[in-house]
């Protein structure tokens, strides 16, 4: 939605891109909650790389975007960001993908270990 407010200008693309960025937000907390309790009662915390990469690309997934959320908060419409923070928020915005999709992939070796 974020790319479609990039091309087309539309606040309304924007918008939703927020809304859908404080929502992804809230539902890492739960994720990773419920993750350390499957950890801790089904792999007893053994500490493999597997498990390390989650819990570190979790934390960092955590820690963008609550700064996008904080940043998009205080810049309420988004044309009247600076040319730095804009980079910073859109560039953020699109880390979390490779950033999450890693975290899901680990997720993934857990289920389907080869």
């Amino acid at each position: 939605m974020l790319l479609l407010y990039l091309f087309t200008g539309n606040v309304n693309f924007e918008n939703a891109s927020y809304y859908a960025l404080i929502v992804g937000t809230v539902s890492i907390f739960p994720a990773v909650v419920t993750g350390f309790i499957s950890w801790w009662l089904n792999y007893e915390m053994t500490m493999t790389n597997v498990f390390k990469n989650k819990i570190v690309f979790s934390s960092i997934l955590i820690v963008i975007s609550l700064t996008l959320v904080i940043i998009r908060s205080y810049y309420l419409p988004p044309y009247l960001m600076n040319y730095i923070v804009k980079v910073i928020y859109i560039g953020g915005y699109f880390l979390c993908i490779p950033t999450l999709s890693f975290v899901a992939y680990n997720g993934g070796k857990i289920t389907w270990p080869s």
